[in-house]
């Protein structure tokens, strides 16, 4: 049984996830139904695992291939822990300086996979990209110029810390660049514990951070200022729903009211629209926990959903 068949609806959404062990990012996990995914893994075991795991989705494609800021083929290092192979070498000191998954870094083969630009392989525009490739994410963005200039609206990557590899990217570069497009930093997915040193130490906050997730996002100036209405409107959506993946709620609601409220935007052509649908009952759970939250009253959360979505909440998870 097909589980998804690819269509043509009012939007459509892409997502590139390179670094797709073990699957979709949790982040990205509840639009694999209505996005088209392409899925990059230099891994050739763990690739065709995924395709096997993905066959009944026709919207998800698997590719055996690296990517970066030149097209080649490269060697992989196959480590002890799969989650850390990758295309550079480590700088073992460092490892064995924080004991940091020192045993787990160990290379136990070595293979060759093709490796790739996201401009030259990808031609339609990727509005989401994940990125988590043990410190080569500096150079797929570097290979992904035209995608960060035009359609990208949100970038997921996992970022060092540490001088862990030889020839990494660090954080403040992979932020200067994505500003340079445009972006803008949106939060740090980091919850306060990192490498713990000691069991001496409370449940919480500890350690020292080896690295985490960051995440970026397209400054709303340059969504809502574009020349053309309809492009406007998609792009508010898309962008709505990343916020809604990556916790800013507020900002989801502040660019849909913005786009309402002062561009006079309206979003009836997408009634029928997955991705519509999917945002509008995110926003309604939103509200239904919101309403519970001594600071809201149900009458302005009611009017607002009505605003934005011109129709009262109807989200199954909404009140009776």
């Amino acid at each position: 049984m097909v589980l998804f068949t690819r269509m043509e609806t009012n939007l459509r959404l892409n997502v590139v996830d390179a670094g797709a062990r073990y699957g979709i990012h949790p982040s990205l996990d509840e639009i694999k139904h209505i996005a088209s995914f392409h899925l990059f893994e230099i891994d050739g075991t763990e690739a065709q695992r995924l395709t096997e795991k993905y066959k009944q989705f026709e919207n998800i494609d698997v590719y055996h291939l690296g990517l970066g800021s030149g097209n080649s083929l490269r060697k992989v290092n196959i480590r002890r822990h799969p989650g850390l192979s990758g295309f550079l070498d480590t700088n073992e000191a460092v490892f064995e300086d924080t004991d940091y998954m020192k045993d787990e870094i160990a290379v136990t083969g070595v293979s060759e996979v093709g490796c790739v630009t996201l401009d030259d392989f990808l031609a339609e525009d990727m509005h989401f990209i994940k990125l988590d490739t043990e410190g080569t994410e500096l150079e797929i963005l570097k290979g992904a110029a035209r995608h960060l200039q035009g359609g990208a609206l949100g970038v997921r990557s996992e970022v060092q810390i540490g001088r862990f590899y030889k020839g990494q990217g660090f954080f403040s570069e992979i932020n200067a660049l994505l500003l340079g497009y445009g972006f803008e930093l949106l939060n740090l997915d980091y919850d306060g514990r990192g490498v713990m040193r000691s069991r001496f130490t409370l449940p919480g906050r500890y350690g020292f951070i080896a690295g985490f997730d960051a995440i970026w996002c397209k400054r709303k100036s340059l969504l809502l200022g574009g020349a053309v209405p309809g492009e406007i409107r998609d792009n508010v959506i898309r962008m709505a729903l990343f916020y809604m993946l990556n916790n800013a709620t507020d900002c989801a609601l502040d660019i849909l009211l913005s786009a309402v409220d002062t561009l006079g935007l309206s979003f009836g052509q997408y009634a029928d629209d997955p991705v519509f649908l999917h945002l509008m009952a995110q926003v309604g759970m939103l509200f239904y926990r919101l309403e519970r939250m001594p600071y809201f009253k149900k009458g302005e959360l009611d009017e607002t959903f009505a605003r934005i979505f011109n129709r009262e909440p109807v989200s199954p998870f909404m009140r009776e």
